[in-house]
């Protein structure tokens, strides 16, 4: 009969008040039991249903501020493994709303917002191996709720779905949070290999899509009972390609060192198959060539860091430079304009007589489709500006435009081209947010 019955509540155990009165004996033990001095003494209290006070002390031995030099939990090792397995499958389920009761539910979920208790639970987690337990967790009970029948069913499977992606979502919460996992993952490994293996881990957690789409099946799971989705941009493919972007951009400004640098350029480069890179791409415009004191080679060695990607991102770059700054501008307009040199001064920086990027541009300019189809003639008075400067390239430029202009079967199609051009540029704008 024991297999039949099912919980039908949850009781935390609270956090206790300074001025409770408490028997001397059990003072005594509860003080025994905060003691943690090893990572076996905060295996042995998160596997025995600690109290709070035994929980925070647990969690500060096991975060920077007090763990032991012998013991990283960030570091791959069995005895780390271990705890990680109870924090998320014990600790995280019976204590994540307890510890996060200090801050409004009205808030979305950020680690700015979570308590001081909750973050050294963060702290711990916010990790390579962590974060792929938390997803391989939501991934388990996911799963466990499809296959469940409506007779057999856990009635806490919507609870547990809703604080796991909560705290998914301040996991991976800020714009430089990427970067603080990727240091936490291989600050503590003494040899390249394995800070490779964690930094691949990584890309594939972050760039695969494997988040937004677990996390979108447990959001509608939670959905079916009518309750509030929590982390909501976990499972909206703009919104986090937009943190993808803004995480970036705030790398790219530290001084990376090579396999930093290769880092962040392969979250990048992998991140623009998630979907959205117009999105993407506008973000890390906006922050490292259009923002106050931004450094257009920065965005070149970051951005253009490959030559297999540099086509995709000049040409995404000159859609949105034309849409966000010359699309106004007329056919007619031939005296010079600010805006049209400005532009070409941004362009003259990414591709810093790159002979690879002027090819791109080059090929831009007499792609049989029209150069910038659609857009406004602002942007071609801006690559050729850029253009000009170099004489062969020019020269190049104006011989295969001649024999552009020379094809016969090109003349007869070109107006059909450019008149479609037009008229899609008056139904339709930049997808970028």
């Amino acid at each position: 009969m024991d297999e039949l019955l099912t919980p039908v509540s949850t009781t935390y155990l609270r956090k206790r008040e300074d001025g409770e009165p408490l028997m001397a004996t059990k003072t005594t033990e509860l003080s025994n039991l905060s003691k943690v001095l090893s990572a076996d003494d905060a295996l042995s209290v998160l596997k025995s249903q600690p109290d709070y006070d035994s929980l925070i002390s647990a969690l500060r031995f096991l975060t920077k501020e007090e763990a032991s030099s012998e013991f990283n939990i960030h570091v791959p090792s069995p005895k780390s493994a271990a705890i990680i397995h109870v924090l998320v499958s014990e600790i995280v389920p019976n204590y994540w709303t307890l510890l996060q009761q200090e801050y409004s539910i009205k808030e979305p979920a950020s680690l700015a917002s979570a308590s001081a208790d909750a973050v050294g639970l963060v702290s711990s987690l916010q990790s390579v191996a962590g974060i792929n337990a938390v997803v391989g967790h939501i991934k388990a009970l996911v799963q466990e709720s499809k296959f469940a029948t409506k007779h057999v069913k856990r009635p806490d499977i919507n609870l547990h779905l809703d604080i796991f992606l909560d705290l998914l979502s301040v996991l991976l919460d800020g714009d430089d949070s990427i970067r603080r996992i990727w240091q936490s993952s291989t600050a503590g490994l003494a040899d390249a290999v394995s800070r490779k293996i964690q930094s691949q881990t990584l890309l594939s957690l972050v760039t695969s899509g494997r988040i937004i789409s677990i996390s979108a099946e447990a959001s509608e799971i939670i959905a079916k009972e009518g309750n509030p989705i929590p982390g909501r941009w976990l499972v909206d493919g703009v919104e986090y390609s937009k943190w993808i972007g803004r995480n970036i951009a705030t790398w790219a400004k530290v001084q990376l060192e090579a396999a930093e640098l290769q880092t962040c350029f392969e979250v990048f480069q992998r991140s623009l198959s998630l979907g959205y890179p117009e999105t993407l791409l506008t973000i890390v415009i906006d922050q490292l060539l259009l923002s106050r004191g931004a450094s257009s080679g920065l965005f070149s060695k970051v951005c253009l860091h490959q030559p297999q990607t540099s086509k995709k991102v000049i040409y995404i770059l000159l859609e949105y430079l034309s849409q966000k700054f010359l699309n106004h501008l007329e056919l007619e307009d031939a005296k010079p304009i600010e805006e049209v040199s400005a532009v070409a001064g941004v362009i003259d920086g990414v591709i810093q007589n790159d002979a690879g990027r002027k090819t791109h541009l080059l090929n831009w300019c007499c792609s049989p489709s029209g150069a910038g189809l659609g857009d406004g003639v602002g942007i071609r008075r801006a690559v050729v500006t850029v253009l000009a400067k170099d004489k062969e390239t020019i020269t190049s430029l104006l011989e295969k435009s001649l024999n552009q202009f020379g094809d016969q079967l090109y003349i007869k199609h070109t107006a059909i081209l450019q008149q479609e051009g037009e008229d899609n540029k008056n139904h339709t704008e930049f997808k970028a947010r």
